[in-house]
């Protein structure tokens, strides 16, 4: 049970983190890190399940 919610700390702290640098990269202009950025977001949502449980 612990472990399971420090798992989900850790996931949405990376993911949001991730989400404010991808935002970063667009604002100044960097679309290639700004693609990579969502490219990792949406693996990470792909493999949440086996991340957290």
């Amino acid at each position: 049970m612990v472990k399971r919610k420090l798992y989900k700390w850790m996931f949405k702290k990376i993911y949001f983190r991730i989400c404010n640098i991808e935002q970063g990269f667009f604002m100044a202009g960097y679309m290639d890190r700004s693609n990579d950025c969502i490219r990792l977001e949406n693996l990470l949502n792909k493999y949440k399940e086996y991340i957290i449980y």
